[in-house]
């Protein structure tokens, strides 16, 4: 018997069907990303608050002192 290489409409079902579980399993959906983004932004505008007013407080005290 031959083999073909043609792909049928249950070939295709399956192969997304596969692919959702691959997903569903593997990747994490926004409601989990959330907090993980919040806490992230958080951090850093405190950091980015920081370094900025080390830099005008440094500016500062070279200017009055």
């Amino acid at each position: 018997m031959q083999e073909t290489n043609e792909l049928s409409l249950r070939d295709i079902y399956d192969a997304v069907n596969d692919l959702r579980t691959e997903i569903g399993n593997n990747f994490v959906t926004k409601a989990e990303f959330l907090p993980v983004k919040m806490i992230t932004f958080g951090m850093v505008g405190i950091i980015i608050t920081a370094v900025l007013t080390a830099i005008l407080g440094n500016v500062i005290v070279k200017a009055f002192f």
